[in-house]
């Protein structure tokens, strides 16, 4: 969290205080919750929830999140920077405009960059097939595979959001290569 004085915040829901309700900030000021908020939160500013803070079914729409405690049933609608901590738990849907996460983040959410957000789905790229155990180990397409799948894992993504059965899963191991340049 960044260091700013009591004053700078529109609102502070301090640790161990729960709000229930729908809240509206308009005027950019940071928002800190260390707290529990259930509910809708929308702020032209920045959201931070510390390690202990909660946000719990709710639709949020702020300009920049900073997520270091749990989101639960949210939907979240972070115009700019979407920062997930490494102690950052989240369940739901998220769009956002950027996107950082730190090792030991999990996620369990639909999760959406703004840049394919704004294409009609007909126009939104395709995920390339993948076909395990191919003889072609040479593909262009392996490194950034293995690399994607690298990072799913570093990050305790499930492979299924890759796209991947239970069984192809058990041969991320194995060579992988995209059916067009195996098959």
């Amino acid at each position: 969290m960044t260091q700013k004085s009591l004053n700078d915040y529109a609102l502070i829901i301090g640790q161990g205080l729960q709000l229930t309700g729908n809240v509206r900030e308009t005027q950019g000021r940071p928002i800190l919750i260390l707290g529990t908020h259930t509910g809708d939160l929308e702020s032209d500013g920045s959201v931070e929830v510390g390690p202990e803070g909660h946000l719990d079914k709710g639709h949020i729409m702020v300009k920049d999140l900073s997520l270091a405690g749990t989101a639960t049933d949210v939907t979240l609608t972070v115009h700019g920077h979407l920062h997930l901590a490494a102690t950052a738990r989240l369940t739901g849907e998220a769009e956002y405009g950027e996107l950082s996460l730190d090792r030991g983040a999990v996620i369990r959410a639909k999760i959406t960059g703004a840049q394919d957000a704004q294409k009609p789905p007909a126009q939104q790229e395709a995920p390339t097939p993948l076909a395990f155990g191919a003889k072609n180990s040479d593909s262009p397409q392996l490194a950034a595979v293995t690399a994607a799948v690298t990072a799913f894992r570093s990050a305790e993504l499930p492979l299924a959001a890759l796209g991947l059965s239970h069984h192809e899963e058990d041969q991320v191991g194995n060579q992988i290569v995209p059916i067009a340049a195996g098959g």
